[in-house]
């Protein structure tokens, strides 16, 4: 999450900000229930909406049942809240139990033969208020919201599947008061991450991986829409930019028991496209 290096609030000053940035990161814990048991590993199995956060070529992959469909769909969405102590705020300088964090994500995949397209949204909010070490009350909030649109492409049978995901990403530092000074980030629309799976047919195992690709959030591209950038938040110092690291995602799953395997997918191609409704599992 966050790392912030200042204490109490008072008002924005503009001026240039400082050189400081803040580490940003999203982990498998905001997803689908399926994908998050399965954390890395799930960029192996890539099915469904939820694998577009671990593994963009997800958008493209077939499950068993839908191999033959020309069309295919899902729809996805969850919630995470969680409060006290088990949120750090590094170099805040900041105590106690005040502090609440709250992430959503909503998605929507569309398959099309060998084409898949998947459309994703990821909301992420800390709020963090308290009584400093002099003895004064504070209170401040991060957040990131960023969304985007992934594409995936099927080779063969739909042994090797690729993808991108393309997004857009806004951040924000504020003073949770009336009023309260709010200090915006964005980045440029740009490719966010990479991925690829190898699913041999008919055989039980498969592996995927996706690599992250660095994100940075700056003032001086959200002052385009909010004003000139600013140094302070009241006494805290403002970073430079938002940063989200590269990082690097392989996943392995094999079958060991159980019938069934990699089955070789026809796309709906020996027969005449076209789209068929169905109702995806429903699980809470």
């Amino acid at each position: 999450m966050f790392a912030t290096s200042a204490a109490a609030m008072a008002a924005t000053t503009a001026s240039p900000p400082s050189k400081r940035r803040i580490d940003f990161f999203v982990g498998p814990q905001i997803n689908g229930p399926r994908a998050v048991g399965l954390g890395g590993a799930y960029a192996a199995i890539a099915e469904g909406v939820d694998g577009q956060l671990i593994n963009p070529a997800s958008a493209a992959v077939r499950g068993n049942a839908f191999a033959d469909e020309w069309f295919d769909w899902d729809f996805g969405f969850s919630a995470l809240s969680t409060f006290g102590k088990d949120i750090d705020l590094d170099m805040s300088r900041h105590g106690g139990d005040g502090i609440v964090g709250s992430a959503q994500q909503l998605g929507l995949r569309l398959s099309f033969g060998r084409l898949g397209v998947a459309v994703h949204a990821v909301s992420q909010r800390y709020e963090h208020s308290g009584v400093g070490d002099d003895g004064a009350h504070f209170g401040f909030s991060e957040g990131s919201e960023y969304a985007g649109i992934g594409f995936g492409y099927a080779f063969s049978r739909g042994e090797i599947v690729v993808g991108t995901f393309i997004a857009w990403g806004v951040g924000n530092l504020s003073e949770l008061r009336d009023g309260g000074d709010v200090v915006n980030f964005a980045s440029p629309i740009a490719p966010r991450s990479l991925g690829i799976l190898w699913a041999p047919r008919n055989r039980r195992f498969r592996f995927g991986a996706s690599f992250q690709l660095p994100v940075r959030m700056t003032q001086a591209l959200a002052a385009t829409f909010t004003g000139a950038a600013v140094a302070k938040l009241g006494t805290l110092e403002m970073p430079q930019s938002i940063d989200i690291a590269p990082s690097l995602t392989i996943g392995g799953a094999w079958l060991l028991f159980g019938h069934g395997s990699n089955r070789a997918a026809t796309f709906g191609e020996m027969l005449p496209p076209k789209f068929k409704w169905r109702g995806p599992p429903v699980i809470v």
